[in-house]
């Protein structure tokens, strides 16, 4: 029988998941500088926005923050 493999597994996708409701004032910013620091890290990603029903405008300001940062799932 071969023993496990000792050590850490490398990270093949940080997955960081952010509920957001009525949250327009702050989550572009905060997608933002959390998308360069991983990056900035190396660490492969995806930024997943949950809409909690939010009335403002959380949702539709992230449409356009998608084509920028690809690793955006809203």
């Amino acid at each position: 029988m071969t023993p496990p493999p000792s050590g850490p597994r490398p990270l093949s996708l940080l997955s960081v998941v952010i509920p957001a409701r009525d949250e327009e004032g702050c989550i572009c910013s905060t997608v933002e500088h959390l998308h360069v620091e991983l990056r900035l890290h190396g660490v492969p990603h995806e930024i997943v926005v949950v809409d909690d029903g939010s009335t403002d405008r959380t949702w539709s300001l992230l449409m356009p923050l998608k084509e920028r940062i690809p690793e955006l799932v809203p």
